[in-house]
Order: C-alpha cells, then sequence, then structure tokens
C-alpha cells in the first residue's frame, strides 16, 4: 500500500442559460465552497464537506497544510484539497449554455462528485451598471429585476462537472 496520495487538479465547469447577465462570479474570496466528495482508496462518499480560501489546516507528519482535510470515516485514510486561488474565472453572458472551467482544486485522495452552489454569487446585469450580490444558487435558478434597464434578469439551469486538468 502507498503512503502518498497522488495529486490531481480537477476543474468545476459549469453552465447555465443568462437572461440579461453579462457576467456571473464568485463574489468575493470568502465564498463557501461545499462539495460531495469520495474517497480514492475505498469509494466512500462524504455527505458534504466546506471550506473558504482562508481555511488552512496543517496536514499530518508536517506536510505542509490544506484548505480542507478529512479523514476517511471507511478506511481512515487521511484525505485534502485546496482551491487554487489564482484559477478563478467568471462566467460572462456570451458562454451561456456551454460549459467553462471556474475553479480548479488541488485534491488528493478524493475525487468531486458533486458542487453545491450557495449564496455569494454576484450577478451583473447586461448593458447596466446593476449587480446583485450575494445571489444564491442553491435552487440553480435565481431571477430579479432591473429597474434601471427595466428588464428581468435571470440565472436559468445551473449545471456543473468536474474535469481533470492536465
Amino acid at each position: 500500500m502507498s503512503f502518498f496520495t497522488l495529486q490531481v487538479k480537477i476543474g468545476l465547469q459549469i453552465k447555465a442559460r443568462l437572461e440579461y447577465v453579462s457576467k456571473l462570479n464568485i463574489q468575493d474570496e470568502a465564498y463557501l465552497w461545499v462539495f460531495k466528495a469520495k474517497c480514492t482508496n475505498c469509494g466512500e462518499v462524504t455527505k458534504h464537506m466546506d471550506f473558504t480560501r482562508f481555511d488552512e489546516e496543517a496536514l499530518s507528519g508536517g506536510r505542509g497544510h490544506a484548505m480542507l482535510h478529512y479523514k476517511c470515516k471507511l478506511c481512515s485514510r487521511e484525505n485534502h484539497m485546496s482551491l487554487l486561488p489564482l484559477t478563478l474565472q467568471p462566467y460572462y453572458g456570451i458562454e451561456s449554455e456551454n460549459f467553462k472551467t471556474i475553479a480548479e482544486f488541488d485534491c488528493r485522495g478524493l475525487e468531486l462528485v458533486d458542487f453545491i452552489p450557495t449564496k455569494g454569487w454576484r450577478v451583473e446585469v447586461e448593458n447596466s451598471h446593476k449587480k446583485f450580490d450575494d445571489v444564491d444558487l442553491a435552487e440553480t435558478e435565481w431571477m430579479d429585476y432591473d429597474d434601471c434597464a427595466k428588464v428581468s434578469v435571470g440565472v436559468y439551469e445551473l449545471e456543473h462537472h468536474f474535469v481533470k486538468i492536465p
């Protein structure tokens, strides 16, 4: 049995149908990332785990730090992951209905299986200076009205998947 875990970079891709939205992105660095993950050693799936970019947990044996560190309940293997902060990307209106990588994660010993979006998104309105902050995408759809531009604004049919980054 190996005592090290292979580093895997995983990209989170989203796709949504946008209505009068020029840009959709994580509002700030304190966003609460919530995932379900599978231990690559035994296949056990977590209920959910969460972290922010500012979380820092020491790894056992002085092997560094990670934003999220957990011990698998089934096989006791220690797994961890971190957001690669310089990889955060907005999702633009022009990309509506196409998958795009919006963040990358360094995953060791785990495979991401689900992303649970929470509040903390920013929606910028097309042809307007209006921004909606702290938008909650937990229901995978959101809508509001821009009084200045006199248009309905919406994020619909939010989907996601994960891709391995070479």
